[in-house]
């Protein structure tokens, strides 16, 4: 990945107009999947399956390779964040499909990853109940739903 001046952020690449289309159908079949939602960052768009990312499209900037798409197999293993993220090259509309089958394994690791996330959470929301039974003092506003779900984005346990 290109290194910016300060050297800590990396640069990120102008896309073509072509990748820009090819981008744009991914996005379309994207969006009909089950609970997926796009956001915008950095000049891309970021597509969740819930609250977890799964795919960056290019949609002004590319990550590493202007004719690249981004997606995130999380397998347990990588320590940083950076780590989980692959990428597919694109060299034309033929390889939408090679594309779309990268995007639905990493939409199938972001379906497992939120079980993991809630069940994680669901967990925590039990150990400060037991710890408010037995007498311990907690912010008790973490409990209701309403403030849970704003803080998580996640729904209520």
């Amino acid at each position: 990945m290109a290194k910016s001046v300060a050297g800590k952020r990396p640069r990120l690449v102008r896309v073509s107009e072509e990748m820009r289309h090819i981008c744009a159908l991914l996005a379309q079949e994207l969006l009909r999947w089950p609970d997926v939602s796009a956001r915008s960052m950095f000049g891309l768009r970021a597509f969740y399956r819930g609250a977890v990312v799964f795919a960056m499209l290019p949609d002004k900037r590319a990550l590493e390779s202007p004719k690249a798409i981004a997606y995130k197999l999380p397998d347990g293993t990588q320590r940083r964040e950076g780590e989980k993220w692959q990428l597919c090259e694109l060299k034309n509309e033929h390889d939408i499909g090679n594309a779309l089958a990268c995007l639905d394994k990493a939409y199938t690791r972001a379906i497992e990853a939120e079980a993991v996330k809630i069940q994680t959470c669901s967990h925590a929301v039990r150990a400060v109940r037991i710890s408010l039974r037995s007498g311990a003092r907690v912010d008790e506003s973490y409990l209701s739903p309403e403030t849970y779900v704003t803080r998580t984005r996640m729904p209520y346990p």
